[in-house]
């Protein structure tokens, strides 16, 4: 039996033939300048450095970040468009992205902080709920897209106490190891899941990135290589495992969804000469961009009208 939201989504798909809006939601190789223009409430401002000012020092990027290239390589204009801080209340109008991404944004609701005796966090859950708020304007609308890369974050931040990391690889058994590894990809899986469940209904066809290969990260890397009893490559290993899981498991949810194109982050990023990275985790625009040369066809192949009318 088809779920009532998929077929009301088939629908709508069926009215137009190409995007009028991008939705944009995720973390930092998506965001425009949320999270910079929050600094004022989470007390720093974090692009500051001179490696971003090709990036107006709003972006984790020397230029356009991974979603602006996205936008262009499907005949938009990643100007045209409107930023959604989590704090936002402005309506929606009608541009060609709306982007809600946050740069630190897990997949769940985190980070947070408290404001005004409320706690507000920016992650992917909380930027649900935002888009939520202009429902009114996606409903009334042809053909509104989304684009969602989360889960980096997450798995990133397991690399903040290794010590788990140190007590299965110190066993020779794989059952821990397995274990360990659900216990990550799981609660990511379902938080993302649950996100696309969120909106279905309310958009047309959504494109959801897998995380790129965080065991490539210098930051990664140079945490790997600080596991007591374990080699580097086997810390980076292990945290390939848990990524291609997650991938799995989003596979396995989103198979028969016609109005969904699971891309592998993974893969693609193998696909690619040379990525260079433009501090400890995040490519350069150079790389984002021929990322999004991949990445966009492929979603085009899978979905109806993922793209604009350039």
């Amino acid at each position: 039996m088809v779920d009532p939201l998929i077929e009301q989504t088939v629908s709508r798909r069926n009215r137009s033939a190409v995007t009028s809006t991008l939705v944009i939601l995720g973390a930092s190789l998506m965001d425009a300048g949320n999270i910079a223009g929050l600094a004022p409430v989470i007390g720093r401002e974090p692009f500051v450095d001179s490696i971003y000012d090709k990036g107006g020092n709003v972006r984790a990027s020397d230029g356009p970040v991974l979603g602006e290239h996205v936008v262009r390589r499907m005949g938009g204009d990643p100007m045209n468009r409107q930023l959604f801080d989590v704090l936002s209340i402005e309506p929606a109008q009608s541009v060609d992205v709306h982007n809600y991404a946050h740069g630190g944004a897990q997949s769940d609701g985190e980070p947070s902080q408290s404001l005004f005796g409320l706690r507000v966090g920016i992650g992917l859950t909380a930027q649900v709920q935002s888009m939520q708020q202009r429902a009114d304007f996606y409903q009334s609308h042809d053909d509104v897209d989304v684009l969602i890369s989360a889960g980096g974050n997450d798995l990133l931040n397991t690399l903040g106490d290794l010590k788990p990391f140190e007590r299965v690889l110190s066993t020779e058994k794989n059952n821990d190891d397995r274990r360990f590894m659900r216990s990550i990809s799981r609660p990511i899986s379902r938080n993302i899941i649950r996100a696309v469940d969120d909106i279905t209904g309310l958009v047309d066809e959504m494109v959801v990135i897998g995380t790129l290969p965080i065991s490539e990260t210098p930051r990664a890397r140079r945490r790997a290589s600080k596991v007591k009893g374990a080699r580097q490559e086997d810390v980076l290993e292990l945290l390939d495992a848990i990524s291609l899981d997650l991938q799995r498991r989003l596979g396995k949810a989103f198979d028969s969804r016609p109005d969904v194109a699971l891309l592998d982050g993974r893969s693609l990023w193998t696909q690619l000469d040379n990525p260079v990275f433009l501090d400890d985790e995040h490519p350069n625009s150079r790389t984002s961009k021929r990322f999004a040369t991949l990445a966009v066809p492929l979603a085009a192949e899978q979905l109806q009208s993922f793209g604009f009318d350039a």
